[in-house]
């Protein structure tokens, strides 16, 4: 099976290098090495023709969702493996994810553990756990990261790809249309390394709100249109479970924006509005409870 890697990059120039090290350092090598810049003005694109990757252009700053389209329609690979310019693989992830696919042509998905960049690395080396399909529980949350996966071209394609344009959350749209009604593998450890820095796209959280939970009715219509065997009780118990973890996100930081963001969402699921807004009622009414909370955890942090 040919490999492609598709690494879309906007002013990296800082962690391009060591991302395209980890990729050329692999124990099985990929076939292809490409990297989509998104309407740079640093050296990135200088660093990856130096490194030996393609390089391929959306002509300007236009999102990953659509660097990713680029490098996927341009390579002829069987299998596509992601990798964001700022985080990193370790050297076994291909050699552990390809395997899926080659024993069960039913996989069209697989992806590796995530692991903080900052935390100490473990000696664990990770090992390919039974596919199953995992719709529901994506349903829930996301649990593919983006710079751990490798998906097949055709089946990538023939879910439309990754929304053009679309900023935020377009990874998760992708894998809601992947993992509908086939089976997904996964790892027991890490295969990956994820960096966090404040010019990520991934730090902004509340802008993704919105973005998924539209990801999570559009797959529910599909899958509801295609008469696949999910029930709609299933799939809303799921969504509901979504709704209660961004609820609980939003008490963390007592971010009463975030609060009216995921009211936003819930306009999307007529059958959930009325929890929705017993759920902001009682927010309000413990609001001040929690702004002090936060503060005291705030506090905590800058004295420790």
């Amino acid at each position: 099976m040919k490999i492609a890697v598709v690494m879309p990059c906007y002013n990296s120039s800082r962690y391009l290098g060591e991302a395209l090290a980890s990729v050329f350092a692999q124990t099985r090598k990929p076939d292809e090495v490409i990297v989509v810049d998104d309407g740079s003005t640093d050296n990135s694109m200088e660093i990856a023709r130096g490194l030996g990757a393609t390089v391929l252009s959306t002509g300007k700053n236009s999102g990953p969702a659509t660097a990713r389209n680029i490098g996927i329609r341009h390579s002829n690979a069987d299998l596509i493996a992601f990798l964001d310019s700022d985080d990193v693989w370790k050297p076994h992830h291909l050699e552990v994810l390809i395997p899926a696919f080659e024993r069960d042509s039913n996989t069209v998905l697989a992806y590796g553990r995530m692991r903080n960049y900052h935390r100490p690395t473990t000696d664990q080396v990770a090992e390919l756990l039974p596919p199953r399909d995992i719709f529901l529980d994506l349903l829930a949350t996301n649990v593919v990261v983006q710079s751990a996966t490798v998906a097949r071209r055709s089946a990538i394609l023939a879910a439309g790809g990754y929304p053009d344009g679309m900023r935020y959350s377009e990874d998760y749209s992708l894998w809601l249309r992947l993992a509908m009604n086939t089976m997904v593998s996964t790892t027991n450890a890490a295969t990956c390394r994820r960096r966090t820095h404040d010019d990520q796209l991934s730090r902004q959280e509340i802008k993704f709100v919105f973005n998924a939970f539209s990801a999570r009715a559009e797959a529910i219509a599909r899958a509801e249109s295609a008469g696949l065997a999910y029930s709609t009780t299933d799939m809303r118990h799921a969504v509901r479970l979504a709704f209660e973890e961004e609820f609980g996100s939003a008490v963390y930081r007592s971010s009463w924006p975030f609060v009216e963001e995921i009211m936003r969402a819930a306009s999307l699921f007529p059958w959930y509005a009325n929890d929705a807004a017993q759920m902001k009622a009682r927010l309000r009414n413990r609001w001040p409870y929690y702004v002090v909370l936060s503060a005291l955890r705030w506090l905590k942090g800058v004295r420790t």
